[in-house]
């Protein structure tokens, strides 16, 4: 379904329709925050667009880390960090 999805929306775009889906499963991701997780994120063509899913289930297991180290503090744990990935990353507020 990622690959299928993939190559009509891009690497973010399937990301954000999964979320939809199963939010409290598929995790949000964009360029930077891939990149600051160490994922390597440019851009293939659509016939590669496969190509994603080894590197979204590497951000996926990392975010499964998180949201085991949060535990039960935060009702939506998934949500609450890409919340906080996207104003420390995504918009550039590294100082909260």
């Amino acid at each position: 379904m990622f690959r299928d999805f993939a190559a009509v929306f891009g690497a973010v775009g399937v990301a954000k329709a999964l979320y939809v889906l199963a939010p409290t499963f598929f995790p949000l991701w964009d360029n930077k925050i891939a990149n600051e997780y160490g994922i390597r994120f440019e851009y293939v063509g659509k016939a590669e667009s496969g190509f994603w899913w080894g590197r979204y289930t590497d951000f996926m297991e990392i975010r499964c880390r998180q949201v085991t180290v949060l535990g039960s503090a935060v009702s939506l744990p998934l949500k609450a960090l890409d919340e906080w990935d996207y104003m420390r990353i995504t918009r550039g507020h590294g100082d909260l």
